[in-house]
């Protein structure tokens, strides 16, 4: 089982009027969890470029191919991969807390991603109704 979790922490409101600004505006902290075990964790991660990657992935056509998160804020990219071997998909992060040897199914991931979007949705109203 994989699942994604995700707290707000902060607002960058100076990329408010940049071209592209959208995905940086927010930061959060980011863990994925394989199992109970804290697979990647990443305080003030920009969520909204994660989900600009992860939404084109879903997306597409072809769904063999495999899905690599970029983020600007590092070197280390890509950052976050969910790679197709014979129709099982595999996890991958340079950060990575251990190697999973764990596979999951692509609606797997997905239906988690849904859950993580959908709760992320939820703090980005709560946060801006007070800001």
């Amino acid at each position: 089982m994989i699942f994604f979790k995700f707290k707000l922490t902060d607002r960058r409101k100076e990329f408010h009027n940049e071209k592209y600004s959208y995905v940086y505006e927010y930061d959060g902290d980011f863990s994925i969890f394989i199992g109970k075990e804290l697979f990647f964790d990443e305080p003030g991660m920009p969520i909204l470029e994660f989900f600009r990657d992860v939404n084109k992935w879903r997306k597409i056509w072809d769904k063999s191919k495999n899905m690599f998160y970029n983020c600007v804020e590092t070197e280390d990219n890509p950052l976050i991969s969910f790679i197709n071997i014979n129709n099982d998909w595999v996890i991958h992060s340079p950060w990575q807390k251990f190697k999973c040897n764990v596979t999951f199914t692509r609606k797997e991931i997905e239906n988690a991603l849904i859950i993580l979007e959908n709760n992320v949705n939820e703090q980005l109203a709560k946060f801006d109704s007070v800001v």
